[in-house]
């Protein structure tokens, strides 16, 4: 069992502690313009930094914990540097809890845990509502099990029972673990099956100038991983922790919506990354982004250069972050993609917003006044939309995708124990499949 899990993972542990701990006290113990905020911010980026290196047998579950180093070493800077929040400002987000500074550690701890803010006045755009099954309980077969009945409104919020919470996620999470297993053993096999193995030159040495039946290959290739593959992944990991800190009572099932929105609204390249993405990164990368155009650029605000400067930070930092955890999959820096998957995602947002600038002044019949970002264009627009979006996706990510398919087979490590070399990949995607849709319908899954 030892090669199932990283032969450090304690280390790495004791490590995401301390990269907690440093900020989070920092937060509460230290003035806004202290010094030791910034030997904070260094030492949290040292202990991450030690992490970020090729490692023999790395698998996702070392590349999802560096991630997390990453991230909080990202909220630290966002927090203490630029936004230079402390004890005070946490007391006032918690009053009724506010005596206790115990109480305000915590608080502070769950920024750095929960980096979409949800809950706080920090929350970002787009974080998915609970979906419609816990209202549904509510006005169904919902019962009381000492947290409120399913569906109940506080505040115009809908209310989570925990045990309610807990059956979903949990059953949920077995069947995407099944999943991934599966995807396991179907990447190493076609690892296996190709000449050779390892990153050899990354992107540098894609072919572009392949015939149009493999440009399709790729495609769905390249969709299905982002649309099954990671978001899976990332859901998957979502929902364990949200069981921990729900199951345990360290927090309300409301302070965890889910992590993903609807694949109804990716008819856009912006709303497929600002509304259907995980939003995790949101509020870290636009705090410093913000802080890059507006404090050190003074970029003139609101105006369109500071708006996509603004989106290319965003996306900037988004590769580098990306560029690292490539970096624990020991695919160098100079062969990882992401520093050009990511950024050149702003030149397809502006293709969008020009195609709709331009539709409004040759049809300003069809544009109603008032309209916003969320209203829901007309079936045949969308239609086109998707179209847009998908074919997008499909070529653009074979930047940052293409290093990662040329790992060798024993790298590619989604799950720490896999069924599917005990029952078979045949069998058990059978029982996968039928499992899917009973979870499907019993817990109402929106996709």
């Amino acid at each position: 069992m030892s090669h199932l899990l990283p032969p450090d993972l304690p280390h790495y542990l004791l490590t995401i502690t301390l990269t907690l701990l440093l900020p989070t006290t920092s937060l509460i113990l230290t003035p806004k313009t202290s010094p030791l905020r910034y030997i904070a911010l260094a030492l949290t980026t040292y202990l991450a930094s030690r992490f970020i290196t090729p490692t023999p047998g790395a698998s996702v579950i070392r590349t999802t914990l560096c991630g997390q180093l990453i991230l909080i070493t990202a909220q630290t800077a966002h927090f203490l540097l630029i936004r230079r929040l402390d004890d005070r400002d946490i007391a006032r987000e918690i009053p009724h809890r506010a005596f206790f500074r115990s109480d305000r550690l915590w608080y502070a701890a769950e920024l750095f845990v929960q980096p979409r803010g949800v809950g706080t006045p920090r929350e970002v755009k787009n974080v998915p509502a609970h979906p419609g099954y816990y209202a549904s309980r509510r006005s169904g077969t919902g019962t009381k099990d000492g947290d409120g009945k399913d569906g109940d409104r506080k505040d115009g919020a809908i209310t989570v029972s925990r045990g309610t919470f807990l059956t979903r996620q949990f059953t949920i999470f077995i069947w995407q673990y099944l999943v991934l297993d599966i995807m396991q053993a179907a990447a190493r096999q076609q690892a296996f099956e190709r000449a050779g193995g390892g990153v050899s030159g990354g992107f540098t040495h894609i072919n572009w100038f392949i015939s149009a039946e493999k440009w399709v290959e790729r495609g769905l290739t390249n969709l299905i991983t982002w649309f099954v593959m990671t978001r899976i992944l990332i859901d998957s990991n979502y929902r364990l922790v949200s069981i921990i800190f729900v199951g345990l009572g360290w927090d309300g099932p409301e302070k965890w919506p889910p992590a993903f929105g609807r694949m109804r609204d990716v008819y856009t390249v912006r709303k497929f990354w600002g509304k259907f993405w995980h939003q995790f990164l949101r509020g870290p990368l636009t705090g410093i982004s913000n802080f890059v155009t507006r404090d050190v650029l003074h970029l003139p605000r609101p105006s369109i250069l500071e708006r996509y400067t603004n989106m290319f930070v965003v996306f900037l930092l988004s590769g580098i972050m990306h560029a690292l955890t490539d970096r624990v999959q020991n695919i160098p820096f100079e062969y990882s993609g992401a520093l050009i998957g990511f950024p050149i995602t702003l030149l397809a947002i502006m293709f969008e917003d020009g195609v709709q600038e331009l539709w409004k002044r040759f049809n300003p019949s069809t544009t109603k006044k008032g309209s916003s970002d969320d209203d829901v264009p007309p079936l045949w627009q969308r239609a086109v939309g998707y179209v847009w979006t998908l074919t997008w996706l499909g070529v653009a990510s074979t930047w940052y995708l293409y290093p990662i398919y040329e790992l060798p087979g024993e790298l590619t490590m989604l799950v720490p124990v896999s069924l599917t070399e005990r029952v078979g990949m045949q069998p058990l995607a059978g029982i996968v499949l039928g499992a899917g849709l009973v979870v499907g319908y019993l817990f109402k899954v929106e996709i």
